[in-house]
């Protein structure tokens, strides 16, 4: 078992998408009740005020050429600033001897210039990759492979986990939570806005990056890659893995109380849609696993719930992303009786 309150106490990376139980997965995993982790607000998004501060600025739906020069330094301070809070927050769990656990979607930590030459390969562009300023270094690696907005050195610092779930159950729902928020900017960026999100390529993209770093412990190969369907219908799975990490077993919790008033009252408009489900949660809705779904008969229900259009467009993006998605399933973390 890693120990995390050891004198080089560990940074793991839960590397995410939107709707793939990420916030499940950390209200069973009970960070804040584990001594030896350091438990991010909410637990990390460091980088999701930038990612709203480039849609407002129409950096998602454009290429990065179209900024001024102005807006490109607005959203590259607003990067920054993002990135100094994860440091604050890594540098407060040091001195503790604790281990630091952070959630983070990766498409929010993209940097523009991957993104562009992904909605636009044709044209593609000629600027450098955008990287965060690191204190202290003078100097940082940007390998073609790493389409961050983070350094190799600082990636390579961390412990990665990947949290995948079957396509036809993120994207679909992604789509709808975006759709229910009704944000104008968003709105208007929902196409280009789609297309970045409704793909595994940068998990696996990034995951490769991460494979071929060749970082292992004793035992244990990381990346590590959890399954979504695992999360709700596996706990000997989810007991490995806080061995992994060196958290306590015990204080696993699979039942809860729906969130009260007051609780959702202290949450934003948008922060109560994305987890309406597991606000009105008693506990883990195994119903709410892929199981043996079936595209086809999910995209008849596309386009009748988004139109003959964009539900033909909803299953493209599905089954494109089916084999990244498989790539992936196949290296997730299993229960130890499953491999015997």
């Amino acid at each position: 078992m890693t120990k995390a309150n050891s004198p080089a106490a560990p940074k793991f990376f839960l590397l995410s998408h939107p709707r793939t139980c990420s916030n499940l997965l950390l209200h069973i995993l009970s960070l804040d009740k584990h001594e030896n982790i350091h438990p991010a607000p909410n637990g990390g998004y460091f980088f999701m005020n930038a990612f709203i501060e480039s849609v407002k600025l129409g950096a998602e739906r454009g290429h990065v050429d179209t900024l001024s020069k102005d807006e490109a330094a607005q959203l590259k301070k607003a990067y920054q600033a993002c990135f100094d809070e994860m440091q604050k927050h890594i540098s407060e769990a040091r001195p503790l001897g604790r281990a630091v656990f952070v959630k983070e979607h990766i498409f929010f930590m993209l940097n523009p210039v991957a993104k562009t030459n992904f909605l636009f390969p044709q044209q593609g562009t000629t600027q450098p990759p955008w990287t965060v300023d690191i204190p202290g270094h003078d100097r940082s690696t940007h390998s073609p492979a790493n389409k961050t907005l983070l350094s190799d050195e600082f990636l390579q610092g961390w412990k990665p986990i990947f949290l995948i779930r079957h396509p036809a159950m993120v994207f679909p729902s992604f789509y709808r939570a975006t759709l229910d928020i009704e944000a104008q900017e968003v709105t208007k960026q929902k196409e280009n806005l789609l297309q970045l999100t409704a793909t595994m390529h940068w998990s696996r993209t990034l995951y490769d990056w991460y494979a071929a770093q060749n970082n292992h412990d004793p035992g244990t190969q990381w990346p590590i890659v959890l399954e979504a369907d695992d999360i709700m219908g596996e706990p000997a799975m989810l007991v490995r893995f806080c061995e992994i990490v060196g958290l306590d077993p015990s204080r696993l919790r699979f039942t809860w109380s729906p969130a009260n008033e007051r609780e959702r009252e202290n949450l934003t408009s948008t922060t109560q849609r994305m987890k309406s489900t597991l606000l009105a949660s008693s506990g883990v809705m195994t119903g709410k696993s892929a199981g043996n779904l079936d595209i086809e008969v999910e995209a008849r229900k596309w386009r009748q719930e988004f139109g003959k259009i964009q539900g033909a467009k909803m299953e493209e993006y599905v089954r494109a992303a089916m084999p990244d998605y498989e790539y992936l399933k196949a290296r997730r973390l299993r229960p130890k009786f499953a491999e015997s």
